[in-house]
């Protein structure tokens, strides 16, 4: 017995060889339904059909990778999260980035649009960790992680002043 398999995706028929068995993930996209119908032959008569389908899903986009600016910041710096490589989304899915930040293991209490923090939330010593997921339209894909700790900070310049001015 041989097996006749043809395929349709979303009701249209595939150009596809009738022993084909399988279909490349290259020709489906996010959410088209596939089904095939496979029909029995023994060489002289064919049997009843049977059929099969399928929804293809989304798939979840890949983590980005980041890099955090500076890499041994002091209390009075900014801290900027940039997107050295973007991730990729085999759906071709507009992606988005969210940005969740702990510092010493507290999560801190910020937008998650937001890639950057502002100076005086770190202290000498204090590390922060920085993630980022990427996100499409239907779920969160991977994410990335980074690392830092504040440096030591050195104290301003004095103020002096000569008192009385004109002594």
């Amino acid at each position: 017995i041989i097996y006749r398999y043809s395929w349709l995706k979303d009701s249209a028929p595939e150009n596809l060889p009738v022993s084909q068995t399988t279909v490349d993930a290259a020709l489906t996209f996010k959410n088209q339904l596939w089904r095939v119908v496979v029909v029995p032959f023994d060489g002289e008569v064919e049997g009843t059909s049977s059929t099969a389908s399928v929804k293809i899903l989304n798939t979840p986009p890949s983590s980005a990778e980041i890099s955090v600016d500076p890499k041994s910041p002091r209390i009075d710096d900014g801290i900027k999260v940039s997107i050295t490589k973007p991730a990729t989304d085999e759906d071709h899915d507009q992606l988005s980035y969210e940005y969740r930040y702990w510092i010493n293991g507290q999560a801190l209490n910020l937008p998650l649009s937001l890639p950057t923090i502002p100076a005086r939330i770190l202290r000498k010593s204090q590390a922060l960790r920085v993630q980022v997921t990427t996100v499409d339209p239907e779920e969160n894909g991977g994410q990335s992680e980074t690392q830092i700790t504040a440096i030591n900070t050195p104290p301003p310049a004095p103020k002096i002043v000569i008192w009385p001015a004109a002594p």
